[in-house]
């Protein structure tokens, strides 16, 4: 144990080979520590933020596609119109969507291209590329109600298959 002419002896070489008495420094670091909290918080809202928008337009473009497809059910008719605007949700909605799953968007833009032509996709490509409606549906539920670490630990499971 130092004597308190000892401690006095420190502090003041502190002072001489540093310059700043070490409750200084202890703040700045808390007040570092303090911004990166800050930042931290800043960037998960931004965050929460594109993933809203990203539901928000996926979930836009499985509502007028269900709504259509079950239009298209009841009259067969075909509405080109309609289509052509579900190819363009579709896309755009792929956009968003990219920032949180690369595959997800993918298939985002599948399903544009397969609205701007319905009648030319087999059922075995859709199947292939894992683009009908419920699954579609069911990997942008998982977006919606996992954190985003929790989503890229599944979305990486899910890329590197079963075990």
């Amino acid at each position: 144990m130092s004597s308190p002419e000892e401690e006095d002896v420190d502090v003041d070489l502190w002072k001489d080979v540093v310059g700043e008495p070490p409750q200084l420094m202890i703040g700045e670091i808390v007040s570092s520590i303090l911004s990166l909290f800050s930042e931290g918080s800043k960037l998960r809202r931004e965050q929460s933020e594109l993933r809203e928008a990203a539901l928000d337009s996926i979930y836009m473009a499985c509502t007028e596609t269900k709504l259509y497809a079950t239009e298209w059910d009841h009259t067969s008719k075909r509405n080109r119109k309609r289509e052509e605007q579900l190819a363009r949700l579709w896309k755009k909605a792929s956009i968003p969507v990219r920032h949180f799953d690369p595959v997800l968007a993918d298939k985002c833009y599948y399903k544009g291209e397969y609205w701007l032509d319905p009648e030319s996709w087999e059922d075995g490509e859709v199947r292939r590329l894992g683009i009908d409606l419920d699954r579609v549906i069911l990997e942008a539920r998982d977006l919606k109600v996992m954190d985003d670490a929790e989503y890229e630990r599944k979305r990486v499971r899910r890329r590197r298959g079963p075990r």
